[in-house]
């Protein structure tokens, strides 16, 4: 992904806190949906991954503090993105269904109620999100 600066392809973090699901619950949907920040459009695909720990760590403005996270064995892909109009929020900015990476996690044997969850994006083109 790039957001057009001179930083180049970037990882992105995405953490909740507090996660209020039990150890072993049954999930059956769960997606993220964004906010479109400004219109963007051309080619986007991304590769969505969980952070494989039952506990994951505030970020830190370090190298590679995201991508050097040990992720899921499963991943979901969100491919063939369509164009953003800025500040739409709906099917378009919504994730595939993200439940296969969320109950890898909370299946690890230490996942307790409330631990934060975190997931790790990669892949390429442009979408701005709020």
């Amino acid at each position: 992904m790039n957001d057009g600066s001179s930083i180049g392809d970037q990882v992105v973090g995405i953490c909740f806190v507090n996660v209020l699901l039990p150890p072993n619950a049954t999930v059956v949907n769960a997606y993220i949906q964004f906010t479109a920040d400004g219109g963007t459009s051309g080619a986007a695909s991304l590769q969505i991954k969980g952070e494989k720990t039952t506990f994951s760590e505030v970020f830190a403005n370090t190298p590679f503090n995201i991508s050097g996270r040990v992720k899921t064995q499963q991943s979901v892909a969100w491919t063939n993105i369509p164009a953003w109009i800025s500040g739409e929020v709906g099917p378009n900015q919504r994730t595939p269904n993200l439940a296969t990476l969320i109950t890898e996690i909370i299946e690890e044997t230490n996942w307790q109620t409330g631990n934060p969850l975190t997931f790790i994006i990669t892949g390429t083109g442009r979408r701005r999100a709020l």
